[in-house]
């Protein structure tokens, strides 16, 4: 199934009401390679997801453990630059796009948007620790890409699942897996799913404690 930017449904099941709350992007650009289980590379917008008919393509997350992609969501960019980085390891090259609230790792363990990185940070990568050497905020005209990612069990009852059912899932939970495993490697770089990255934006439009200040 394929939903939009803001989550309504374009394809793969009837259509229903959008969410009452527009959803932040928080995705890559259209081409960005995720990683799959048999090692080789895809372009995001080319995944296969699992149905209650169809086999899917089987992606591996940053612990190398088995994910199944069960929807994918698409769309333009409103009215925001996207981040493009370059992160340097002592092996290799990375570059990618994104829109400003995707998260990526910082310093090992923290999940932070795009637009909180400065030159100098520190990203992983699949080659080791990286450093950020470049960010430039520019236009894009096409469309971002985020996946849906599911445990395996959640996968083999998707034949169970009505399709109000499979909405509620897609947008109120993580589908089988711990956060941590909603990681995977879009070109190279540990990348949320879009349901870690929606956790992400509302951690952070809560804002910080005053009270936690020292």
């Amino acid at each position: 199934m394929k939903l939009d930017i803001n989550g309504n449904i374009q394809e793969g099941m009837q259509l229903m009401d959008p969410p009452t709350k527009p959803e932040y992007e928080s995705c890559v650009i259209e081409g960005t390679t995720v990683l799959l289980k048999d090692g080789t590379e895809k372009p995001i917008e080319k995944i296969s997801v699992f149905s209650p008919t169809h086999e899917g393509d089987i992606l591996l997350n940053i612990h190398g453990s088995e994910v199944y992609p069960v929807a994918l969501i698409s769309g333009p960019v409103n009215n925001l630059p996207l981040v493009s980085f370059k992160i340097e390891t002592e092996k290799k090259i990375y570059q990618i796009k994104v829109s400003i609230w995707h998260a990526f790792t910082k310093n090992h363990f923290s999940l932070t948007p795009a637009y909180m990185f400065v030159e100098g940070d520190r990203i992983m990568t699949s080659t080791g620790e990286g450093v950020v050497t470049s960010i430039v905020y520019e236009e894009y005209k096409g469309q971002l890409w985020n996946v849906f990612l599911a445990g395996k069990s959640f996968k083999d009852s998707l034949h169970n699942l009505n399709d109000e059912m499979m909405y509620s899932f897609l947008m109120n939970s993580l589908l089988g897996l711990q956060p941590k495993e909603h990681l995977i490697f879009c070109n190279g770089i540990p990348s949320a799913s879009f349901m870690l990255q929606k956790q992400v934006i509302e951690q952070y439009s809560q804002g910080i404690n005053i009270n936690q200040f020292n």
